[in-house]
């Protein structure tokens, strides 16, 4: 009797186990809210279609936090990404040149649920207008699967022999290479200047498939009130020249600032990782914090301008002002320091002025130098001079 008694518990217990084990099933089995299923990037096997993409759950969250890399060009020559444009109630969709590190378009899809997105017609004209940008002016077919940069963190990215570091000390960031011997070559730098907005966690690195030594780098900075601005720069491995590496550049800017406290205060852009152009100072007295449209403005002992040939364009010391190695201004003079002011009215259209102040033991300015930047030859050319 004792033994049926405890086959009979032990059948209970058993049926009340399988029991349990199948409401459990049910509620594995069961499908997720809409609530509960996020976002997942990079998950399609060609290039969304912009109209599908943003109407995705979770997508919006996902472009308030990072810039979402739609996808490159069939030739790599351009690069697309999506961010969400808080003020406007839009996605804001930029292209960006690869090979000039600048942006060449920008587009906007509406929000879905948003004041735009009511009016269909004016939504789908707006959309049919974006796609068309995408798919017949810049090609954007090629899709991409970045790998995660965290900064301060050397990488070596998938078919690269390089390492990158993204470099974030509060209020710069930093594009650092390095090759297998060491040499280091600072890429780029962006000075922050706005205390209220928060840096990425993370940087996207990716590369064009059939341009895998082609490296795009894509950061981000989130402002409270204006929402995410990416920052991007692209740089070939295959074209880091050996004498901008920071260990050959001390040298040659030893040549023309031998105080041995030379700075370099900008780095002009390009597509390989080669500055088109770089300013150094030495006997810095005071400059004021760059950012935005302002990229230097500092009073100084002497400076120099090199091109992308390390070519001395400009050259300030106490021997006078040159420009192209050729004195623009006599030493009787008496200047004895120089204040700089280098600007960028418009970065997508390089649109760079340098102004240059001879200076006296006073502080009086005795003559101003103005040089513009001119796009198709990639250097400053004096204002007024004959061409």
């Amino acid at each position: 009797m004792r033994r049926w008694f405890l086959i009979g518990i032990t059948l209970i217990v058993l049926i009340s186990l399988l029991g349990c084990e199948d409401m459990d099933a049910q509620k594995t089995m069961q499908p997720k809210k809409d609530e509960d299923i996020s976002f997942q990037p990079y998950s399609d096997i060609e290039v969304p279609r912009i109209k599908e993409l943003i109407q995705r759950k979770g997508f919006k969250q996902y472009v308030s936090e990072q810039p979402y890399i739609l996808g490159y060009s069939y030739d790599g020559t351009y690069m697309a990404l999506i961010v969400n444009e808080k003020k406007q109630e839009a996605f804001r969709i930029e292209i960006h040149h690869t090979g000039q590190n600048r942006i060449v378009a920008t587009a906007y899809a509406p929000v879905p649920g948003s004041e735009i997105s009511q009016d269909i017609s004016a939504q789908e004209e707006q959309l049919q207008a974006t796609q068309e940008a995408i798919d017949m002016g810049f090609q954007i077919k090629v899709q991409v699967e970045p790998e995660r940069l965290v900064p301060n963190k050397k990488k070596k990215p998938k078919h690269s022999p390089w390492f990158l570091t993204a470099l974030w000390d509060g209020s710069t960031y930093k594009l650092v290479g390095e090759d297998s011997l060491g040499n280091k070559w600072q890429l780029m730098e962006e000075i922050i200047d706005d205390n209220k907005a928060e840096f990425s966690t993370e940087v996207q690195l990716f590369s064009h498939p059939q341009f895998p030594k082609r490296q795009t780098a894509v950061a981000a900075v989130n402002d409270p009130e204006t929402g995410l601005h990416p920052i991007v720069f692209t740089v070939n491995t295959d074209k880091w020249d050996k004498s901008w590496s920071d260990r050959e550049l001390k040298k040659v800017l030893k040549k023309w600032l031998p105080s041995g406290d030379e700075k370099v205060v900008y780095r002009g852009r390009s597509g390989n990782g080669n500055p088109d152009s770089l300013l150094a100072v030495a006997g810095e007295e005071k400059s004021v914090k760059s950012g935005s449209n302002l990229l230097y403005r500092g009073k100084v002992q002497q400076f120099v301008l090199l091109s992308s040939e390390q070519k001395a364009r400009i050259h300030g010391s106490e021997d006078g002002l040159f420009y192209r190695e050729k004195p623009i201004s006599p030493k009787s003079r008496q200047v004895e320091s120089y204040g700089l002011l280098l600007i960028e009215r418009n970065r997508n259209v390089q649109e760079r002025f340098l102004i240059i102040d001879e200076l006296d033991s006073s502080g009086e300015v005795i003559q101003t130098h103005e040089w513009v930047w001119n796009v198709e030859d990639k250097e400053f050319r004096l204002v007024g001079e004959n061409t």
